[in-house]
């Protein structure tokens, strides 16, 4: 997965906005937006990239494995 490809605001009704790659990829509101951030608070930066991603919908396209 690319360098900070997701990126996240929010809003002060508590919904959180999440971008990919500068575009608007997926609106979270209520419990799943207080659940992100709480997990956001216990990881690392590559972690909180991976759950945007899931959040978003945009992982496992099938090109994820790494060579060695």
């Amino acid at each position: 997965m690319a360098d900070d490809a997701f990126r996240y605001t929010t809003s002060k009704d508590g919904r959180v906005h999440i971008f990919h790659r500068g575009k608007l990829a997926k609106v979270l509101k209520g419990s799943a937006a207080q659940q992100l951030l709480e997990r956001f608070s216990g990881g690392d930066a590559a972690s909180a990239q991976r759950l945007m991603a899931k959040a978003t919908g945009q992982y496992k396209f099938g090109n994820e494995r790494r060579g060695n």
